[in-house]
């Protein structure tokens, strides 16, 4: 009982690092879902689709700075936190990308419910927590050590949740064109990519050097963003106006 209680926890923490990410977009929901009821109500398709677009892009860019340096660096990260929980570092690797796609799960479920779809919405939810449960049920009892059971809960957590993404992306596409610009997908998709594969050239650091190289992959994320034209200057200008109006 001691080992697996050992073992929940080291899971428990990769979990709670891994949800960062999605924290940050409650704040997103609740700002989009009256511009997007609203826009509805006026049967108002385009201004509908530009809302729904922007937030997805909007959302992507805020969630993959954070979860990229998950992703590249499952073990500094560990070596951050207290010690003891360092085999969570094998869930995170998967955990971090499955909260990613929960994330964007849960601002396109909040899109489709403000855009009059909850029974949609509500259905995909419902598909996604079949397709974990089986997932759960099947693949866990092939786990034939503590690492292997680890990396299969976070496996399975991570297909649940991107088969949910991708059922309520459809939804959203279906029914008001793409919601996501392709160029973004490929931009962030190449850029995370290359992070996490120069990640995996990092020697093994002090907790100092960890927090360093987390804040560097985080703010080559957002660099290269800017390099690649998906952070242009009218996203800058936005984003500075937001910053002056909380200070105002």
């Amino acid at each position: 009982s001691q080992k697996a209680d050992a073992l929940m926890a080291n899971y428990g923490m990769a979990v709670n690092v891994s949800r960062l990410p999605w924290q940050a977009t409650i704040a997103i929901t609740f700002v989009i879902f009256p511009m997007v009821s609203e826009a509805t109500f006026s049967e108002d398709v385009e201004r509908t689709r530009l809302y729904i677009r922007q937030t997805m892009r909007y959302s992507m860019i805020l969630v993959g700075a954070a979860v990229v340096v998950l992703v590249a660096l499952p073990e500094p990260i560990f070596q951050i936190l207290p010690k003891g929980y360092e085999s969570g570092a094998i869930a995170l690797l998967w955990l971090a990308p499955a909260y990613f796609s929960f994330s964007l799960f849960n601002i396109v479920n909040t899109l489709l419910m403000s855009s009059n779809r909850a029974s949609l919405a509500l259905l995909v939810g419902l598909i996604t927590v079949v397709v974990a449960a089986v997932l759960y049920m099947q693949v866990l009892p092939m786990a034939e050590d503590p690492e292997s059971l680890l990396r299969y809960a976070a496996l399975a957590t991570f297909v649940a949740f991107t088969t949910g993404l991708i059922l309520g992306v459809a939804a959203l596409w279906r029914a008001f064109g793409p919601p996501i610009p392709v160029l973004t997908l490929i931009r962030i998709t190449a850029v995370i990519t290359a992070l996490v594969v120069a990640g995996r050239f990092l020697p093994e650091m002090s907790r100092i050097g960890s927090l360093v190289a987390a804040v560097g992959v985080g703010l080559a994320f957002l660099t290269a963003l800017v390099v690649t034209g998906e952070f242009g200057a009218e996203d800058r200008e936005r984003f500075m106006r937001i910053i002056g109006r909380r200070k105002s």
